[in-house]
């Protein structure tokens, strides 16, 4: 079988065979909790999925989207700056998060998901059931090592 037969099939894949469902390993949070509880999960992974009580998929969270909470622009960074993070830190997930989250489903091709990736600019994107909650999630390091695996064969 040729590269190129090998990349097309790729593509061709779905969302179900190559996803990571690990669910229990994916930075989750509740949309009730507060900041400071999301601070530690953006720590140590850099984004977090909202979860709403039915565990549906309603928002997503990004170390770069909090960069704007914790030094907005005007912000004094002296003993008198450290009121407005103390403010802050009652904010709960739901306030912040991002609503509009790229989404995908189990039986949707390879090439639709490196669509999303482009098209929004995105690493990974998570995967829902019809009723919203989250099955796993695709990432862009994922889908390398898979394109890597194809070119190391012979």
């Amino acid at each position: 079988m040729t590269i190129l037969k090998r990349v097309e099939d790729l593509y061709e894949l779905t969302v179900e065979e190559i996803m990571n469902m690990d669910v229990w390993d994916l930075p989750t949070i509740a949309e009730g909790e507060p900041l400071t509880s999301l601070l530690s999960i953006l720590g140590r992974r850099g984004y977090a999925y909202v979860l709403d009580e039915e565990g549906k998929l309603v928002g997503i969270v990004t170390a770069k989207d909090i960069l704007h909470i914790i030094a907005p622009r005007g912000i004094s960074y002296t003993l008198a700056g450290t009121s407005y993070l103390r403010g802050i830190s009652a904010t709960k997930v739901g306030e912040i998060m991002r609503k509009r989250v790229i989404t995908a489903r189990k039986g949707e091709k390879i090439k639709n998901i490196l669509r999303k990736m482009r098209d929004f600019n995105v690493r990974r994107i998570p995967v829902v059931d019809e009723e919203g909650k989250l099955l796993g999630e695709v990432s862009l390091t994922s889908l390398l090592s898979l394109y890597a695996q194809l070119l190391h064969r012979t």
